[in-house]
């Protein structure tokens, strides 16, 4: 979506004021806090995934309400309003102010807090950024202008260069009191939005053998320190933990290389392997071939050590000497002549086991402006080792004081006292597993739910599978490291967004004559052997198709050819007139001549026949002999001395309406990588011909085993068992027929949406219309055949920008700022004064 605004008008876009707020280096876009007057164009692209539709609509709420007075905020209607702020919003991913002519000057901004990192003459540019006053680098407003910014604040200046995220503008530029205000005004869903993306809400847990009154209290008084809020604490003991396997789940993929993963199965990146030769002089590969590698279990069987004696022969390794890290939770050490793979596990397993024994848990939340994550797992929770430790964080204080807060040893690697998790989403998974807490309720996992990242994937990503993004390959929870809410949220979209178009969801529909338990349980059989998941399935009778005319809208242009649509009145490509040619020795314009083609209605009056006999005759014909393929499911035979149109359509229309039938669907889904759309149709459907199709797919087990899949005779191409959609969009098309589905809350139709598809544009595709792209007429089920989701959605795109479906409310929304006066700029100013002073 693109917001547009010109005219001849003021706008002051307030970050300055709330600004103030903010401690620390932030990023800041290059215009925003920019007072500009006369000649302004603005025009900002909001991203294409949900989660930037979602901040359009919420910013745009914020602005109305906080611009319903004239002159507060925007000059304007309340359109204007919200466009503008529209714009304010999104300049956090794209777009740009054009400012012809700036007023007030420079010096009278910088005054105002704003930053000027680079001015292109008096009447051309200034890219102008709000200016933290609080952040101890940057203590002045100006910008010394002789290579750059002031010496200091060059990273200050790289940040605000860099463009801003949407939860720094929430963050920065919207007030508690217009949160307290929005909450009165009956929006509390919105106010807790803003509040959400400003906080960061962790997870802490003292492990068992650091688990004292004293040590509770000593952490409690840090986190206070650091204006970290405990929002709610308690204790679960080692039977519990041993009875729901908590430490195991909680590990997760930790757990499972030590106990169960075989190292030839590991995902070890490039740069890892690398090391590991450096470290230890061989490189990873031959390790593996000369059978030195082992998880923890088998070297505690290969070494004869007890659990504790492998821990503490782990201990004396030093990193990059007698170990190496792969990635998170993921170490290999040499342990006399094999390489061990987390080692550390077994005798850190085993403190939560020990009878008598628990940890003590913390939920946490701070402000992400006060502190970032990465300053929270270094300053307050301290790093892995508590040597190194910063002597302030609470592994550092637990090393150098363990006597004194009751501890029985001094902590180390294997026992250091405290776990903290890395990132909101590690947060997340960690209060689910130990204290069964739902995503809905969960600050964060309710952000992540409204952003269309489902409990599905949630739980997917919790056991931190390897995932592909941006071009690399790491686990999930290497991915969200360090990162605050806001951005693991849009992180955590674009993975979303790349797995939705890494996945094929299809549909799979069989028919009445083979509709038998026999049959569903063998199709659900090869979908399991081929990968391919069953999300959802059931059974549609007769009369409910009978009633809502399902076949007919199924078959869709196949039904219309056959019924209602005049031969003359058909579009057949070039390519298909010669096939008919070289086939039946006559042109079709001769044919149409001499009134020798019709539809199947038409035929059945003309030849007096049954739906059923014209049926069997149509079958008995062979493509390229006595039938031809114009598109799909647009075919011609030639039935005595006619040509009939889609003959096979009457038979077939009747097997869905003999009472007592029914068909069973099935919505599946796969990886676009493991199999394409076309290998789906060829080596999992079959061909139209059961009798043609390859042996091992659906239609040519039907076509073999019938019999004892209890189907009443052979399946031909009139009754071949098994239909499967033949592209993403023929498969959202048939779910909205049979399913009443919702383009929204359908994987690949929400995508279509995302990327500016509207609604009716796809309802006017499902009918399947001819359409004009690239040149070449088709239509629309023919041009997404066999495409995977990515490519489906590119064409999608780009036949929604082709001119006959350009509509008016296609378009992006105009806004036109009006002139702005005198009275309006004394108002502008009195509202400028009453913010400085608050």
């Amino acid at each position: 979506m693109t917001v547009r605004a010109s005219g001849q008008c003021i706008v002051w876009i307030s970050a300055a004021a709330a600004v103030r707020r903010c401690q620390g280096p932030f990023k800041v876009p290059q215009a925003v806090g920019c007072w500009v007057s006369h000649d302004i164009k603005i025009q900002v692209s909001v991203t294409e995934h949900q989660e930037s539709q979602d901040a359009f609509r919420a910013w745009r709420a914020a602005c109305v309400q906080q611009c319903s007075m004239e002159g507060s905020l925007f000059s304007g209607s309340r359109s204007v309003q919200a466009g503008a702020g529209a714009a304010m919003m999104s300049l956090s991913k794209h777009g740009s102010i054009i400012v012809q002519k700036q007023e007030p000057s420079l010096t009278q901004l910088r005054r105002r807090g704003f930053c000027v990192l680079r001015s292109r003459g008096r009447s051309s540019q200034a890219h102008v950024a709000p200016f933290p006053w609080r952040n101890r680098v940057l203590r002045s407003g100006r910008a010394r202008s002789s290579k750059g910014p002031a010496a200091g604040a060059n990273r200050q200046a790289a940040a605000f260069q860099a463009g801003v995220s949407l939860a720094s503008l929430l963050a920065a530029t919207v007030s508690t009191h217009q949160r307290k205000r929005w909450s009165r005004l009956g929006r509390p869903a919105l106010a807790n939005a803003v509040e959400s993306y400003a906080e960061n809400h962790g997870f802490l847990m003292l492990k068992p053998h650091a688990n004292t009154a004293a040590s509770r209290t000593c952490l409690k008084q840090l986190l206070s320190q650091k204006h970290i809020q405990v929002i709610e604490e308690g204790e679960i003991t080692a039977t519990e933990i041993r009875e729901r396997g908590l430490i195991d789940i909680h590990y997760g993929s930790v757990a499972e290389k030590a106990l169960q993963q075989q190292p030839s199965n590991m995902h070890v990146p490039t740069e890892a392997e690398k090391e590991f030769e450096e470290c230890f002089g061989m490189s990873w590969v031959d390790a593996l071939k000369q059978d030195r590698v082992c998880n923890a279990v088998e070297a505690q069987s290969r070494l004869g050590w007890t659990s504790q004696e492998l821990g503490t022969h782990w201990d004396t390794l030093k990193m990059g000497e007698g170990k190496v890290k792969f990635g998170g939770g993921f170490y290999c050490g040499r342990l006399q002549d094999i390489f061990v793979i987390n080692g550390f596990y077994m005798a850190m397993r085993g403190q939560y086991l020990i009878p008598g024994s628990s940890v003590w848990w913390f939920k946490v939340k701070w402000q992400a402006a006060d502190m970032s994550w990465k300053m929270f797992r270094e300053e307050v929770v301290g790093s892995t080792d508590p040597a190194t430790a910063a002597e302030k964080s609470l592994r550092g204080i637990f090393h150098k004081s363990w006597a004194e807060l009751g501890l029985p040893s001094q902590p180390h690697v294997g026992e250091n006292a405290v776990h903290g998790s890395a990132s909101p989403f590690e947060a997340l998974a960690e209060k689910r597993n130990w204290l069964q807490a739902d995503y809905a309720s969960d600050p964060f996992g309710s952000l992540l739910l409204e952003r269309g990242v489902t409990a599905d994937c949630i739980g997917r990503w919790q056991r931190n599978p390897v995932v592909n993004l941006d071009g690399r390959s790491q686990a999930v929870f290497d991915l969200f490291e360090n990162m605050d809410a806001e951005c693991c949220l849009e992180n955590a979209g674009k993975l979303r967004a790349n797995e939705q178009l890494q996945e094929n969801h299809g549909f799979l529909m069989l028919k009445p004559h083979a509709n038998t338990a026999a049959s569903r349980t063998c199709l659900k059989q090869l979908l399991s052997q081929k990968h391919i998941q069953v999300i959802e399935e059931g059974e549609i009778t007769a009369t409910e198709i009978r009633e809502r005319g399902l076949i007919d809208i199924h078959y869709g242009s196949v039904a219309e050819k056959a019924l209602q649509q005049q031969p003359s009145n058909m579009h057949v490509p070039t390519e298909a007139e010669k096939e008919f040619e070289e086939c039946f020795g006559m042109s079709w314009v001769d044919a149409l001549k001499q009134d020798r083609v019709c539809n199947a209605v038409e035929a059945q009056s003309r030849l007096g026949w049954t739906s059923q006999e014209l049926g069997t005759h149509w079958d008995t014909l062979k493509m390229g002999e006595g039938k031809v393929k114009f598109g799909g499911g647009f075919y011609c035979g030639r039935l005595q001395d006619i040509f009939v149109i889609n003959g096979f359509y009457m038979a077939m229309r009747g097997q869905y309406l003999i009472p007592g039938s029914s068909v069973w669907w099935f919505k599946v889904k796969w990886q676009a990588a493991d199999m394409s759309w076309k290998m789906f149709r060829e080596e999992v459907v079959g061909s139209t011909d059961p009798a043609t199709a390859a042996e091992k797919s659906l239609r040519g087990i039907f076509h073999k085993s019938w019999a004892e899949l209890g189907l009443p005779s052979q399946p031909h191409v009139g009754e071949n068992a098994v239909h499967g959609s033949a592209s993403p969009f023929e498969a959202l098309a048939e779910k909205r027929n049979w399913l009443q589905a919702d383009y929204a809350s359908d994987p690949f139709g929400s995508l279509l949406l995302e990327r500016g598809v509207t609604a009716d544009c796809i309802g006017r595709w499902q009918r399947n219309p001819v359409v004009n792209l690239d040149g070449r007429s088709q239509a629309v089920f023919d041009l997404f055949e066999n495409m995977d989701a990515t490519g489906c959605l590119q064409k999608a795109k780009k036949l929604c920008k082709a001119k006959e479906f350009r509509q008016e409310n296609d378009q992006a929304p105009v806004w036109t700022m009006p002139p702005f006066t005198t009275e309006t700029m004394m108002r502008w100013q009195m509202s400028l004064s009453k913010i400085h002073a608050r």
